[in-house]
């Protein structure tokens, strides 16, 4: 009598991936992935890769955004967690795209398919690269006189992902926090 014994190598699957719900061209997006090693043996030192596409299937248009920090091993039926935060490629169009995450994209794991190392999360609008301008800060001097000359300083910061250039502004004199059509323009 003879027996002959089989088990099942390490399989590393994408489970789960998330990402913001609505992304910007050279703007910072957080995305996540699930990865479970579904195989019957430990699967050591994985690792997981972003990937930004127009379709569902990975190809060579796609970009890659980057990979995850560190690397993580998972025994049989053990799910592990990635997350990474990017910018999207700055010359990106607006519409719809999809993340992919890659599962062991440097190979480190001997699986028995490779084919299924793909996990796709979207679609998600890639929106249109704007401005977006705020005060983070002015100063004033604490008394003033009606006709005295004083100095104002303000701080403006572009949290968008377009450049603003030619932005009219105006400073206006209120007795509260609120500009309303009786506030009086300075300039």
């Amino acid at each position: 009598n003879q027996a002959i014994s089989y088990s099942q190598g390490p399989d590393v699957l994408v489970t789960s991936v998330t990402a913001d719900a609505i992304g910007y061209s050279g703007v910072s997006m957080h995305m996540e992935a699930d990865l479970t090693n579904v195989g019957g043996a430990d699967a050591n030192d994985f690792g997981a890769r972003f990937h930004v596409s127009r379709d569902t299937v990975s190809s060579p248009d796609d970009r890659a955004l980057g990979d995850a920090p560190g690397v993580q091993s998972a025994g049989p039926g053990i799910t592990v967690h990635f997350e990474l935060d990017v910018p999207l490629p700055a010359d990106l169009s607006p519409g719809e795209y999809y993340i992919l995450a890659e599962a062991d994209p440097t190979d480190a794991v001997n699986e028995d398919s490779e084919g299924n190392n793909f996990g796709v999360f979207g679609p998600f609008p890639l929106g249109v690269p704007a401005p977006d301008l705020t005060v983070d800060g002015i100063s004033v001097p604490a008394e003033a006189r009606p006709g005295d000359a004083f100095d104002l300083h303000w701080v403006v910061r572009n949290l968008g992902n377009d450049v603003a250039t030619g932005v009219p502004y105006s400073l206006v004199i209120s007795e509260n926090n609120v500009v309303t059509a009786s506030d009086r323009a300075i300039f």
